[in-house]
């Protein structure tokens, strides 16, 4: 009832009202996060050393809870170490950036990738915040070619944003091989994938697959059955591809739909060589 109520204080524009209730019950609560409403136009929650903006708020937020999901779905087959390079296709609004910024130290490097203008936004306000000097992030879309795709921004539902629409805005797009080239590495130790589908276009064009050591690719077939869209289908085509590049692969039966769709991988040829 209080997250509803916040966000129609936050439709009336109500921000002041609403930053201050939200900061006084976020501390009833008792899970230590802190919430006011920032002049960029987020709410800003606040907790140990993370500040997590978003265009809601939320209450409930609790970092430690935060942490776990991750080590649990995104590290669940390798853990990021000292030095790494990684790339986050599909960042969202960074909370995985902000425990791979601290994985892989200053040396490191992580290269965020967020299709949706809006979830970009508040990404980079999230980077900023946290001084994630290791992060760089980019609005693009990983697709099957170069060019302008549209994507769907719906600020209300934007974990669902998706490419697979003839509405939305229209945006940049590249291969996941071009992004690669232009980083100019010859290894990237990390891949996590999470782009509502388009996972498959982004395989379809991969030769530099071959410089990936771990990947973690949220498959959406689970959105296919909750929809009926074939489009979503897309865990098949994932694994025989990696399959088909040395990988050996690891998938999981917890009972939760979208936990099971994901498809971690280790790259047999690099392994082998370090």
């Amino acid at each position: 009832m209080i997250a509803s109520l916040a966000q129609f204080l936050i439709r009336m524009q109500c921000y002041n009202l609403s930053g201050s209730f939200l900061t006084i019950a976020s501390k009833f609560v008792g899970r230590g996060c802190h919430i006011s409403y920032n002049k960029k136009g987020y709410w800003r929650h606040r907790q140990d050393s993370w500040v997590i903006n978003e265009a809601f708020p939320n209450i409930r937020m609790d970092v430690e809870v935060i942490r776990q999901f991750n080590n649990d779905v995104y590290f669940h087959s390798y853990r990021p170490r000292e030095n790494d390079t990684c790339i986050d296709v599909g960042a969202g609004i960074g909370t995985e950036c902000i425990a791979l910024s601290s994985m892989v130290g200053p040396n490191g490097r992580i290269h965020a990738i967020e299709a949706s203008p809006f979830v970009y936004k508040i990404l980079d306000s999230n980077i900023l915040e946290n001084k994630l000097e290791n992060v760089s992030a980019y609005n693009v879309a990983i697709a099957d070619r170069k060019g302008k795709i549209r994507i769907s921004e719906e600020p209300d539902e934007h974990i669902s944003n998706s490419v697979w629409t003839d509405q939305g805005v229209e945006i940049d797009a590249l291969t996941i091989d071009d992004f690669i080239d232009s980083l100019g590495v010859d290894t990237i130790d990390f891949l996590k994938v999470n782009i509502e589908g388009a996972e498959k276009l982004m395989i379809s064009r991969f030769k530099n697959i071959d410089k990936v050591r771990h990947v973690a690719i949220s498959c959406h077939d689970f959105l296919g059955r909750r929809s009926g869209d074939l489009q979503f289908f897309t865990r098949d085509l994932v694994t025989a591809f990696l399959k088909e590049n040395d990988f050996n692969i690891e998938s999981r039966s917890t009972g939760v739909d979208y936990i099971d769709d994901w498809i971690y991988g280790v790259n047999r040829r690099v392994e082998t060589t370090t």
